[in-house]
């Protein structure tokens, strides 16, 4: 009883939270700026040190703004 309690009060929680993170401001912005077949890409590292490589990637394969948030 006590699991199914804290599955039902767990589910309910995330439902409740669903939708409320806003994306930070330099996406907001870069987002406002779409059209015309522009794409916004968001790529997450877990190392650091990678940044720098998906930038130059991103760069050298024609990204119109690169920049990191």
């Amino acid at each position: 009883v006590f699991g199914l309690m804290t599955g039902v009060l767990s589910g309910m929680l995330g439902g409740m939270m669903a939708g409320t993170r806003q994306p930070k401001a330099p996406l907001r912005e870069a987002a406002a700026q779409l059209g015309g077949g522009k794409v916004l890409m968001t790529v997450e590292v877990e190392d650091p040190s990678d940044v720098r490589a998906v930038e130059q990637t991103l760069e050298s394969g024609g990204a119109l703004d690169v920049g990191r948030c």
